[in-house]
């Protein structure tokens, strides 16, 4: 119970609190808790990025070397059938942790973080031989599946660095061109073949006729658009015409998957250089970078006709920057600073209307208790005054002289209560303080000299000397006030020492028996039962401590069984 009385006393004197000040102590903790949800929920979502991208090179390195096996067993050599597959199935698509319609898949782009085809993402995989030489790869190239029915399906290359004809380059140039043209992840570009020629040996082709395509792609529709017409004629020794039927025939030939797959060339060759010294013994390795950049490789030895080959692979972003992990950070963040902000507001709607209900009542009680002290003080003076008139008609050793005596006496005891109170009310009103340098060892000797004249204290000591920027009208009530209260209570030829530095200023005295501090800073409230007495009204550390605190500083009480302690402390 007494803990909630010196709660709601401090509360009563501590300094006002308005709107604007909830408000921003409010915005200063939705700010905190939204910088601290915006990291979370962006390393979620990158995080989330790395996963997908780590998984999906593991992934993708399991399916190339079932490929490769597939291969082997059929009695092939790695050739462009292992090249064809890895420049298709080196890649990855990843999505922002928070799409709630993963059912679309690539067609949902809000989702996308990014593909290998973007310029700040990359997928590469290479087959190494002993002597560090590139085998197969992922480079891109012109890449079809071809099934000539009954199981015959493989993978068949159109390479210009292998087929020397203009009009294939020519082809390749359009296909750049027209693609670096579209919209970004709207827009694809297609190559559609009618017929080619091939090299089942070599497992080459070179398109004979055919168009490029534009596909608009959205979660409605995918539409064709024709762009340019393909057409090439030669008669390059080992290949055979052949046409293409329809995907939906029962007919031979079919062709698949046609188009530039794989890894840009410029990507691949800035990084295939680090491929050429990768041992042949697993290992893999990650990293992050820059603006959010992330790298992960690794590489596998693989075994083909008694030769040992290492596949190595390395997927990474470069950068989220702009990404669907940005775009859904910024989101979810401002969701969280609104609604963070809306309960910060009502709350400091609600908790200033609160303290306007208690500083109202707060008013109340005070000016009701200035209005009785002052109307009380008329009648005490009287009462003082005739108690003093008849005082001085009567004889020194009479019943009436003894009566009239204890009269004054409690008269002028009660007086003093209700200046202390008018004094305690009177520094809870101070809205601001005038601060200058003040001389506390000049303030304690000039307290010690007027409240030591009654005192039966026997030595008084003070030690070091400092001084601080407060006010000086207030910070001279609290030293007098402490000084005092030791000066009262001190024992008989006990002693009192006053010590004063830069971080404190101390009044200790002696004492016949321990003291409760608990409450000692409340007003009317005296520490044990020697203090009941008509010394104290259990109102001056009351004060001290109200001037204390409207300086910025703090009130310290202590007790031993010997000696008590009154500190104020400058540093809090």
């Amino acid at each position: 119970m007494k803990k909630n009385k010196k709660i709601s006393f401090e509360k009563k004197f501590a300094k006002r609190t308005t709107f604007g000040r909830l408000f921003a102590k409010a915005m200063c903790i939705v700010l905190l808790c939204t910088v601290v949800f915006a990291d979370v929920t962006f390393e979620k979502g990158r995080r989330n990025v790395y996963d997908q991208i780590r998984e999906k090179m593991i992934t993708d390195s399991k399916d190339i070397i079932s490929a490769i096996n597939k291969n082997e067993n059929e009695g092939n050599a790695v050739n462009n059938n292992i090249s064809g597959f890895m420049s298709i199935y080196t890649n990855f698509h990843a999505y922002s942790d928070y799409n709630l319609f993963s059912s679309m898949g690539a067609l949902d782009t809000f989702y996308q973080v990014g593909t290998n085809l973007d310029e700040e993402c990359s997928a590469i995989s290479a087959l190494i031989d002993k002597d560090g030489n590139i085998i197969a790869s992922s480079r891109e190239k012109l890449t079809m599946l071809l099934n000539f029915g009954k199981g015959d399906i493989n993978y068949y290359v159109c390479d210009p660095a292998e087929i020397d004809i203009p009009e294939v380059q020519e082809l390749y140039d359009s296909f750049y061109q027209i693609k670096n043209s579209l919209e970004k992840r709207k827009e694809v570009v297609n190559i559609n073949l009618k017929s080619v020629y091939y090299n089942k040996e070599k497992n080459s082709f070179i398109p004979h006729e055919g168009e490029i395509v534009k596909s608009y792609v959205s979660f409605h529709e995918i539409a064709d658009e024709k762009l340019k017409d393909i057409y090439i004629d030669t008669d390059i020794d080992g290949y055979e015409l052949i046409e293409l039927k329809d995907s939906q025939s029962k007919e031979y030939p079919k062709g698949f998957l046609c188009n530039i797959h794989g890894t840009p060339a410029g990507t691949f060759d800035k990084n295939s250089g680090s491929f050429r010294y990768k041992s042949t013994s697993s290992s893999g390795s990650t990293r992050m970078f820059g603006n959010a950049g992330y790298e992960c490789s690794m590489s596998q030895p693989v075994y083909i006709n008694g030769e040992t080959l290492t596949l190595c692979m390395l997927y990474s972003v470069s950068t989220l920057k702009g990404t669907a992990v940005e775009k859904h950070f910024l989101i979810f963040t401002l969701l969280f600073f609104l609604f963070a902000f809306i309960i910060a507001l009502i709350w400091s709607l609600w908790k200033n209307s609160s303290n306007k209900m208690r500083y109202a009542f707060e008013d109340y009680q005070r000016n009701l208790t200035n209005n009785l002290a002052h109307d009380i003080k008329t009648p005490l003076t009287a009462i003082s005054g005739y108690a003093e008139n008849l005082l001085d008609m009567c004889e020194p050793d009479t019943v009436q002289y003894k009566y009239l005596s204890s009269i004054i006496q409690n008269v002028a005891y009660t007086d003093g209560m209700i200046s202390k109170t008018l004094e305690l009310n009177q520094l809870s009103q101070k809205k601001s303080l005038q601060k200058s340098e003040v001389n506390l060892r000049n303030i304690a000797e000039k307290a010690l000299e007027i409240y030591s004249l009654d005192s039966d204290v026997a030595e008084v000591k003070i030690e070091g000397d400092s001084v601080i920027k407060a006010n000086p009208e207030t910070i001279q009530t609290a030293v007098e006030n402490i000084i005092a209260n030791a000066l009262k209570y001190v024992t008989k030829g006990g002693e009192i020492i006053v010590t004063i530095n830069k971080d404190y200023f101390s009044v200790e005295n002696t004492i016949s028996e321990k003291i409760d501090v608990t409450d000692l800073k409340m007003p009317f409230v005296r520490g044990d039962k020697s203090r009941s007495d008509r010394k104290g009204n259990g109102l001056g550390l009351a004060i001290a401590n109200d001037s204390v605190l409207i300086n910025g500083f703090t009130l310290e009480l202590s007790s031993t069984d010997t000696l008590f302690r009154a500190r104020i402390n400058f540093k809090k």
